[in-house]
């Protein structure tokens, strides 16, 4: 008849006998009524519709994936509208500046945070220390032009972010989204490079307060470093915990949205952003 047939169900993800059936017939099978709603209206949408160059793959599974998911992949917000957008929603950031050219660089010369950090702001490049974008402790504009002049030479193009290099601490990560099925919510774990190697997260779902926040955060395998041990200095979990409320606040104000910020640098006194990702998911 020509009309689209999409078939959504909680099992879409198993393997059963009904749902391997509708796939090798070539029906979509998918497991929440807002991904359906999302492939359906662009199935149906005029050509030259399709909305932020999405485009809906309604066509039976060849590797045993559920058809009928959205192709395009997140798309990642600059450092300039992720950071605007924090500051928007109350959450504190150390100032940042990102530079194309030498002579931006040149133009803040003067009032550049020294010591200073210098980093890549593409946002194609989501572990910047894992490809040596990363340049700390620069003392003055000498070193920070030296410092953008080698990246720049092996990374043509690419915007520099310009930041102060923030003292140690106890590295976290704090994120937050929105569940298609469960709404929004906020993450809270061990961050640092090591974040993905062994991770150690905690999830709270919105409405978060400072005490489900400070439950979540001491529920960390890691929690017992956060009152100081073996000479580390204990962290202000309170200011976490705010922060932790106020993504997860962010998160139900922009539904189609993902921030994570890697790490938050926690000290005695409160805490500091050293890197963030905002992205918009599919």
């Amino acid at each position: 008849s020509g009309c689209p047939v999409l078939v959504q169900s909680a099992f879409a993800l198993s393997d059963s006998e009904p749902v391997e059936r509708l796939k090798r017939s070539g029906v979509p099978v998918l497991p929440t009524a807002d991904r359906l709603a999302r492939a359906l209206a662009r199935a149906l949408a005029w050509p030259g519709e399709a909305a932020d160059g999405e485009v809906a793959e309604l066509t039976p599974s060849v590797d045993g994936q559920v058809a009928g998911s959205v192709s395009a992949g997140p798309a990642v917000w600059s450092a300039e509208r992720s950071a605007g957008l924090l500051r928007q929603h109350g959450i504190a950031l150390p100032p940042m500046t990102v530079v194309r050219t030498p002579g931006e660089l040149a133009a803040i010369a003067a009032t550049a945070p020294y010591p200073a950090c210098l980093k890549l702001a593409d946002e194609a490049v989501s572990h910047k220390s894992d490809v040596g974008g990363v340049r700390l402790n620069l003392a003055g504009f000498g070193q920070l032009q030296a410092a953008a002049a080698e990246l720049w030479a092996r990374f043509p193009g690419s915007p520099l972010l310009v930041m102060p290099s923030l003292r140690g601490g106890t590295e976290l990560l704090v994120g937050a989204g929105t569940d298609p099925l469960f709404g929004p919510y906020a993450l809270v774990g061990r961050g640092g490079i090591w974040a993905e190697t062994d991770p150690d997260v905690a999830m709270v779902m919105s409405p978060v307060t400072r005490e489900s926040a400070t439950r979540a955060l001491l529920s960390l395998r890691c929690a017992p470093t956060f009152t100081g041990r073996r000479g580390q200095a204990a962290i202000d979990i309170a200011a976490v915990a705010d922060l932790v409320a106020s993504m997860a606040s962010l998160a139900a104000g922009h539904p189609d949205l993902s921030v994570e910020a890697n790490p938050v640098i926690a000290y005695p006194d409160g805490y500091a952003i050293a890197d963030l990702r905002a992205s918009v998911s599919t």
